[in-house]
Formats: C-alpha cells, structure tokens, sequence
C-alpha cells in the first residue's frame, strides 16, 4: 500500500491551522435516566442506563503562548455507543476476533436512527420451539404413515422400513432439540455475563466517586480517560 499524497495544511479564518487529517477524539460516560428504559445498543439484549459514546470530530491546531491548542471543530465524523462489556472488549482485544459490536449513533449525515429493541434472546426461545414443533412433526408424520401402511395390510418390508423411519425420527427428536436448548443456554449465559460486567463497572465507578468525597450518582456526561470507563 503506497504512502498517500501530501495534502499542504492552511490556516482558517480565526488563524489556526487545518488539515484534512487533524483530528481529535472524545469518549463520555452517559447516564440516562430510568424513566424511559434506557438505551437501545447493537447486540446487547438488556437496555443500559449507563454507557460509553465515543467520537471523532475534525481539529484545528492554533500556536499561542508557546504552545499548541487543539480543538474540534464540526460535528462528529462519527459517533459511537458502546456497553461497559463492550468498552472492555475492545480495548483489551485489539486484533482479535472480528471487531466489537458497537452501535452507531452519527455519522457525516447527522443522526443515525435506531432499530426498534427485541431482545435477541427472543428468537433464540422461538428457535428451541421451532425445532420443538418440526421434530414433533416430524414424529407425527412418521407414525401416520406407520398406521396407513398397517391399515393397508402393506407388505412386511414396507411396514418394517416405514418402522425404522419412525425410529430413527424419534431417536433424532431429543438431540435436534438439544442442540437448539444449548445455543439458547449460551445465549443466556452471554446475556448474564455481559450485564454483569455492566453492573460491576457500575458499582466501582460509584464507589470510586464516594472514596474521593464524590456523589455516588453518574453523571450525565464525564470524560474519560482512555481505557478506564468506569473511573
């Protein structure tokens, strides 16, 4: 991948410098309150009253008093919500796996509208109860056609292999449920884990304000230091 070109920086009406790649970005701690269930987030079953934003806006650059300022300028480039669970994974997993999910909030075109908030774990229960009903269909097919064969007074061997059908059919029965109960008990199992790590991120960000003489309240908008969203 060769080097992109060199883009010359300028200076702005107010005299500081700009440039195409000068940016700055920002991660909040947000607290919503109860009263309107939360917010939504991508891949998340539980909706969060407290969450991590993350942004990325355009800066300028100015020299005064010996020093630099940087400032954001515009709107977010891009603008991002995260968990707790998800603020930890993606600072201590950098390259591995295929990302963290995130939900995007903003992007150049302004505000991302949001998808409505059935609980992923919904369709994990309709999944076990699909794979309910079409094994006991499945059953239930195989037995009538035991019995119509048996009315027909069918040959031996007709008889016996439609037998081994239904046998077979209600052998497999347990096990296609089986599997389809274990994907639902992981499902569970990740909601827990996830919203335990929410919580306990919670508890410590409030117990560290009380030890520094603090509210044990979150406030609506804190800035937080890179990797530590619960400080």
């Amino acid at each position: 991948m060769s080097a992109p070109d060199s883009v010359p920086v300028e200076l702005n009406d107010q005299g500081a410098e700009v440039h195409p790649s000068f940016g700055v970005m920002t991660v909040h701690r947000v607290s919503m309150g109860g009263h309107d269930g939360g917010a939504q987030l991508f891949d998340s079953d539980v909706r969060h009253n407290h969450f991590v934003t993350l942004a990325v806006r355009e800066a300028s650059r100015k020299r005064n008093l010996s020093r630099d300022w940087i400032h954001p300028t515009g709107p977010p480039l891009v603008e991002i919500a995260m968990s707790y669970a998800q603020w930890g994974q993606a600072i201590s997993s950098f390259g591995i796996g295929e990302g963290t999910p995130v939900t995007i909030t903003r992007n150049g075109d302004g505000e991302v509208g949001q998808v409505p908030h059935p609980p992923r774990l919904a369709q994990s229960l309709a999944e076990v109860k699909d794979a309910a009903g079409k094994s006991t269909e499945e059953i239930v097919a195989a037995l009538a056609e035991v019995t119509r064969l048996f009315e027909e007074k069918a040959g031996r061997k007709d008889l016996a292999d439609a037998l081994r059908r239904l046998q077979s059919t209600v052998d497999n029965a347990p096990k296609n449920m089986d599997f389809a109960a274990r994907k639902l008990s992981d499902h569970a199992e990740n909601v827990v884990a996830k919203a335990t790590a929410d919580i306990e991120a919670a508890v410590m960000a409030a117990a560290r304000r009380v030890e520094a003489g603090g509210s044990d309240e979150l406030p609506a908008a804190t800035v937080l230091k890179l990797g530590e969203p619960s400080e």
